[in-house]
């Protein structure tokens, strides 16, 4: 592995010098023991490489499992198949080891590069005089600091080593769990499930993972689930280094996971050396049922609702309702169920009525199971405010959620919301800056500030931050609509178009609305009135339109008296888009109107 030969294949080039592997122009970030794998493996191309030479190869001084080679193995296939169109480079060769099966050519380093060898081993001799002293500070000052200054720490998405590649839920289902496990360690802050799965089926750079998500750590894994048992293999690396500095694996039955999970987390506590509540007997994983079907069926139902897709959320419902059959007092399941509620009302698949009352009864269902989960109360409180319009009820269920979990970036994402649809933007501002610390890789936070700078009147930082939000998930449909909103304002009408457009392709049909709200506001009246046709047609077939498509289009059309129409429509069936008529500079042409100030009175505004 000292060679300073250069290795291409198909459309990649591995530097051992630079310690990188390029696919054509693009760098592919690799962590350090993925890096020395491929290594191995690429300068003995055709050559069966045992196990035992690679794991004493890559891991000279360490005892590991023999799962870290196949999960390195299995981030490799990933990379390269994303970089060529063939994840067929490296061959598994039944209870020997692997096989390099591309044709590699070697390249001499550059005369230039290897001419400054001399100087170069001149350097490394002043950096190694350098690490010598630094050892020996370590050695007298550095073990006096206390680990529990690691005090930030992401979990990763784990593989999926399965057979079956649908168990892909079980994966994603045990990383969220332990998500929320180690967030119930005092002192101890990890990132939302939310910021760290815009990692998952990456191929990830620990120093570039730690400084996104401002972590000390980064937990990674992988999960095999065959036959009634379950092998989790977890390791911890520090962020500064990349170098692990803890890995373990749990070979147990599927039945015993809620156990492991438990192990697991003490374990990682351990390596950070982050100190337990001062009761160490207490549990950090909650168990919210014994049954270990129904647990099974919530983790189908929360890997489906994740999705955020229309056929997920239904399909993540049917799992949930078969829990709470099952087990009557799974709070989690509840509170999943009226997440999904809340989520259909606010997508505007299913009316008003229709959606929320059912919301607020699986959200209170959860509470009588559980009255200390945040979720529920989150759940709750987006049904007093946004259906019940009672704003005082909805604000003091924010507050006891994040009394329950002070961390609970998505619960004060939901209340910086609620408090700008009051008109309370520096609330608002104070409580989305809290949630973005918590959570700064989050596209959804950092898309919300954005809706608030809108609402706000603030539309160039409005623009500012979708942008942020669009460099953290450029495909995310929110930060496009949001963006879109603040490009109308400027005058921006094409910039506007060419956003809904963007966020349409992600999200679907209900970006339509504000698309052919732009166009109205364009003067592209045509294109406008044929959207609304469209709406007509669709509510004809029964499907749910709702008063607010109609009114947004209208409005942008300055059809007053429809737009009205539509908007006393919306009051009629307790649409939740009434909430944000106080603070919508789309209406702000109708605020003269006697009408538009009822309206709002009426809402509790």
């Amino acid at each position: 592995m000292a060679s300073r030969d250069i290795y291409e294949f198909g459309g990649f080039r591995l530097d051992p010098n630079e310690r990188r592997l390029t696919a054509g122009a693009k760098p592919a970030p690799l962590t350090p023991k993925v890096f020395d794998t491929l290594l191995v493996l690429v300068s003995n191309p055709g050559r069966v490489i045992e196990k035992e030479e690679l794991l004493k190869t890559v891991w000279p001084d360490t005892f590991v499992e023999e799962s870290n080679l196949a999960q390195n193995v299995s981030v490799l296939r990933k990379v390269l198949a994303d970089g060529s169109g063939n994840g067929s480079y490296i061959e598994t060769v039944p209870k020997r080891g692997y096989r390099f099966t591309a044709s590699v050519q070697v390249v001499p380093a550059p005369a230039g590069q290897r001419a400054k060898w001399p100087v170069r081993t001149l350097l490394l001799a002043g950096v190694n005089i350098a690490v010598a002293f630094a050892a020996v500070y370590w050695l007298v000052y550095g073990s006096r600091r206390t680990a529990s200054e690691l005090n930030a720490v992401a979990v990763l998405p784990f593989l999926n080593l399965s057979s079956e590649p649908e168990n892909e839920y079980f994966s994603d289902g045990l990383t969220e769990e332990l998500i929320t496990a180690l967030s119930n360690i005092d002192g101890l802050r990890v990132p939302a499930r939310t910021t760290v799965f815009q990692f998952k089926g990456k191929a990830v750079d620990i120093a570039e993972a730690g400084r996104q998500l401002r972590v000390d750590a980064i937990v990674e894994g992988s999960v095999r689930k065959e036959k009634g048992r379950v092998r989790v293999t977890v390791h911890l690396n520090k962020v500064a280094d990349g170098y692990q500095l803890w890995s373990k694996t749990y070979d147990r039955e599927l039945k015993d996971l809620l156990p492991v999970q438990e192990d697991i987390c003490r374990d990682i506590a351990g390596a950070l050396k982050v100190r337990l509540a001062s009761d160490p007997s207490r549990p950090l994983v909650k168990r919210h049922t014994g049954d270990a079907t129904a647990y099974e069926l919530y983790l189908k139902g929360r890997y489906q609702a994740n999705l955020l897709t229309l056929a997920g959320i239904q399909r993540g419902m049917e799992f949930f309702q078969q829990v709470v059959e099952r087990d009557p007092g799974h709070a989690l399941a509840y509170a999943g169920l009226a997440d999904s509620y809340n989520l259909l009302a606010v997508y505007s698949v299913l009316p008003p009525r229709e959606a929320f009352p059912r919301a607020r009864e699986a959200a209170r269902r959860a509470l009588k199971a559980d009255a200390g989960l945040p979720e529920a109360h989150a759940a709750l409180a987006v049904v007093e405010g946004l259906y019940q319009w009672n704003h005082d009820a909805a604000e003091a269920e924010y507050k006891r959620a994040l009394s329950l979990n002070a961390d609970y970036a998505a619960g004060r994402q939901a209340y910086a919301e609620h408090l700008s649809r009051l008109g309370r933007h520096d609330e608002a501002l104070r409580e989305i800056r809290r949630a973005l610390e918590l959570e700064p890789a989050s596209p959804v936070i950092s898309s919300t500030m954005g809706l608030i700078f809108y609402f706000a009147r603030d539309y160039q930082r409005a623009i500012e931050q979708c942008r942020k939000a669009q460099a953290l998930d450029p495909g995310f449909p929110k930060a496009a609509f949001f963006l879109g909103y603040a490009f109308e304002r400027k005058g921006l009408s094409g910039e506007a178009i060419a956003e809904f457009r963007k966020g349409i392709a992600a999200a679907g049909s209900y970006g339509h609305r504000y698309l052919a709200h732009a166009l109205a506001t364009a003067g592209r009246h045509n294109d406008a009135r044929a959207a609304l046709d469209q709406m007509r047609a669709r509510a004809a077939q029964g499907e749910y339109v709702s008063p607010f498509d109609f009114a947004l289009v209208h409005a942008g059309l300055n059809e007053r008296e429809e737009a009205f129409f539509w908007l006393d429509a919306m009051y009629r069936e307790h649409s939740h888009w009434l909430m944000y008529l106080k603070v919508d500079p789309r209406f702000d042409h109708l605020r003269a109107d006697p009408r538009m100030s009822a309206l709002i009175k009426n809402a509790g505004l």
